[in-house]
């Protein structure tokens, strides 16, 4: 009789580790995924940083690329096309837009004029031409 006892005190140990290890299973996968979804939330964040650091620059090199491209324009350009303004019957806006700039010639302009000057010019040739 006594053995029947042991026979069923272990039956009932070993119902209460299965029950115990079942739910030390669920834990694990819980912790697991949490782990994982952490794990996620981690590189997504890293990645999307990643990205918007990749666009910032991307941007940046277009911005610098473009100023370059604007910016090359010579006083030797200007020149020339100062005399066609000139010719169309503009030397007075010119002139006058120097003066406005704070210089006397085209060679006195600061580079970082160079673009809207050039513009100025464009703009008096085609109304010329408009005209």
């Amino acid at each position: 009789m006594k053995e029947v006892v042991i026979i069923k005190e272990a039956i009932e140990k070993a119902r209460r580790l299965a029950k115990e290890s079942e739910a030390l299973a669920v834990s694990l996968e819980i912790l697991i995924e949490e782990d994982v979804d952490l794990d996620y939330e981690k590189d997504t964040a890293i990645t999307e940083e990643v990205v918007a650091a990749d666009i910032e620059v991307q941007d940046r090199e277009r911005a610098e690329a473009y100023k370059a491209e604007m910016n090359t324009i010579t006083t030797g350009e200007l020149k020339a096309k100062a005399v066609k303004a000139a010719h169309a019957g503009h030397g007075d806006a010119i002139k006058a837009k120097l003066s406005e700039l704070g210089v006397r010639k085209i060679s006195e302009l600061p580079e970082h004029e160079f673009t809207d000057f050039y513009a100025f010019l464009e703009s008096l040739i085609k109304e010329s031409r408009d005209a």
